[in-house]
């Protein structure tokens, strides 16, 4: 992936930015605190980039390839649908059932909403009340808002998702 990333930045004429960015992911690996949770069990994580607001419709999750699921890997999760080789995928509520993952993460854009929205739309999840997730509280909104001129670093997000996966190593 380092290798595309690179090619990609000189095929468009931003060669520095694609070696930017590789360097940067490549440090993620070597971050001290996503070193701390390695060697430790791997919880099975659903990290889900879209789904429609307050339903569970339209959801798409990261799949076995790309940027996604390699920051998971380095934050020490195991992606329930790393064996699909797409960066994403559209699963069903009984595909979410039987995959049954044990951390649900939910990327959100953009400035965080009202704690009572987020208090909603984390509620929305106990219709799969049997997935081991949602049954022991383990359903997290990732809610970042990131400067228009600065963009979180690979670092920097495989550290908050590293802290989510790994809460007993960063109290």
């Amino acid at each position: 992936m380092l290798q595309t990333i690179r090619d990609v930045g000189r095929l468009t004429g931003h060669a520095a930015d694609g070696d930017r960015v590789a360097r940067d992911l490549q440090g993620a690996a070597r971050c001290p605190l996503v070193r701390d949770v390695r060697g430790r069990p791997r919880p099975r994580t659903m990290l889900v980039i879209g789904r429609d607001a307050a339903a569970l419709r339209g959801i798409y999750v990261s799949g076995g390839v790309g940027f996604l699921h390699e920051l998971l890997d380095i934050a020490g999760g195991d992606d329930v649908f790393g064996d699909i080789k797409r960066e994403s995928v559209q699963p069903s509520n009984e595909t979410m059932l039987v995959r049954a993952p044990d951390v649900i993460i939910e990327l959100h854009p953009g400035d965080p909403p009202p704690a009572e929205t987020l208090q909603k739309e984390r509620a929305v999840w106990k219709l799969l009340a049997s997935v081991p997730a949602v049954r022991n509280g383990r359903v997290h909104p990732a809610v970042r808002r990131v400067p228009r001129r600065r963009r979180p670093s690979a670092r920097t997000r495989a550290d908050a998702v590293a802290r989510v996966l790994h809460p007993e190593v960063f109290r």
